[in-house]
């Protein structure tokens, strides 16, 4: 009996330091972001310049106090959110940061509110 509390106890342990942690994912500043390239962040900011292609890829700037960055959702990313951005939206973004054509963006895989 004691066992399976302690089984019981640890599992529900576990699934809570992994939920935990997930929602508390820590967002950086998008200045900090840049320092990055090629690794996984999460920046908080305001969307601005928002466009979608005749691709389907969705494309804006987000920006917060210490600086802007570009974004890029690809179609094939799956994140539907991403086609009822509007400017001025506030959203938490996670994805890569990447060099292209010598600036930084970040490429998204999930986008909050």
């Amino acid at each position: 009996m004691i066992i399976k509390v302690a089984l019981s106890i640890a599992i529900f342990g576990i699934i809570g330091m992994y939920l935990f942690t997930n929602l508390t994912q820590n967002a950086i500043s998008i200045a900090e972001a840049t320092n990055f390239v090629g690794q996984k962040v999460t920046v908080k900011g305001t969307v601005d310049s928002y466009y979608t292609s005749k691709d389907g890829h969705v494309f804006f700037s987000l920006s917060d106090m210490s600086g802007s960055i570009k974004a890029v959702v690809f179609r094939n990313s799956n994140i539907e959110s991403a086609y009822n951005l509007k400017d001025g939206q506030k959203i938490i973004l996670t994805g890569k940061v990447e060099e292209y054509k010598d600036a930084f963006e970040i490429i998204a895989s999930k986008i909050d509110f």
